[in-house]
């Protein structure tokens, strides 16, 4: 199997130090180097990575250590947590993603579509499940675009691309090969969108999240207003509760403020944020014409 089509990847799992949920994901771990090696025994290597607790919403970083047949994780703020990580492997690469080809078209019609639903079929009590639904909804719908608009507009702007591999921290240090590259022309850019497709759409921190992966591509956040930001980080501690808790709070009381008005508000907000990235990547490719 040709190497430059993969990625080294192990299968983890732990039990959160903080919420108790047990979490199993795949993590791409650091390749040893194959070229050097003199013997099996010389096939280590190490590194840093992110584990991510889908019962609290955590990140935890941990450092990581790969040898000829192993893979050991510590997290840094709790190295009694014990991660179970299988002997890495190489994952095949998908050739080329299926994205929309209008993000925004096809939010819009999804944003549409919701709307008239609120207005129509959701419940004037705040706790009900078909509230909770349509909130979760909303975020789902922006998650999207923001995932095929990222993709696209790195597609279509090879400055763009060329800015993000340069400032997006998990890109800029990917050891690639002359080889990988000169066995496919495209390896870079594959590389890139199979990580941005393994990404969490609804991190919003400045530091790893969605507003840097914008920043660092196209020069702009997700919105001009801070106040929108703020809304999303709390949206996305909301639906985490309704995913995962049925609704409730973790002290175990229940979300019943999902009325229409508050669905609404999250619609708007996700639009806001929608229009002004539509808006900055129009100027973005006036620039560029």
């Amino acid at each position: 199997m040709d190497r430059s089509t993969q990625r080294f990847i192990s299968d983890v799992k732990f039990s959160c130090p903080l919420c108790e949920k047990i979490n199993s994901q795949e993590v791409e771990v650091p390749e040893p180097n194959f070229a050097i090696a003199e013997k099996t025994a010389d096939l280590t290597a190490e590194g840093e990575v992110d584990l991510y607790c889908e019962g609290c919403g955590e990140y935890f970083e941990g450092d990581v250590q790969i040898g000829p047949h192993s893979c050991d994780i510590t997290l840094r703020d709790y190295e009694d947590t014990m991660v179970n990580c299988d002997p890495p492997l190489y994952e095949q690469l998908i050739d080329e993603f299926e994205i929309s080809g209008h993000p925004k078209k096809t939010f819009d019609l999804n944003a549409d579509e919701l709307r008239d639903i609120i207005n129509t079929h959701a419940s004037e009590f705040g706790g009900s499940t078909i509230n909770r639904m349509i909130f979760t909804q909303i975020l789902t719908i922006l998650e999207a675009y923001l995932c095929d608009n990222l993709i696209k507009g790195l597609r279509d702007n090879s400055p763009s691309l060329v800015s993000f591999s340069k400032r997006d921290g998990e890109i800029s240090k990917k050891k690639i090969s002359v080889s990988d590259v000169l066995s496919d022309s495209n390896f870079v850019k594959k590389l890139i969108e199979k990580d941005l497709k393994n990404r969490i759409y609804h991190r919003f921190d400045d530091k790893k999240g969605v507003p840097s992966w914008y920043k660092a591509a196209f020069g702009f956040s997700l919105s001009d207003d801070p106040d929108d930001i703020i809304r999303l980080r709390d949206f996305v501690s909301k639906r985490h509760d309704c995913v995962h808790r049925n609704g409730d709070e973790k002290g175990g009381k229940k979300h019943e403020h999902f009325h229409k008005p508050y669905l609404l508000e999250a619609l708007m907000t996700a639009q806001s944020v929608v229009e002004y990235i539509n808006y900055n990547m129009n100027s973005l490719e006036e620039k560029g014409d």
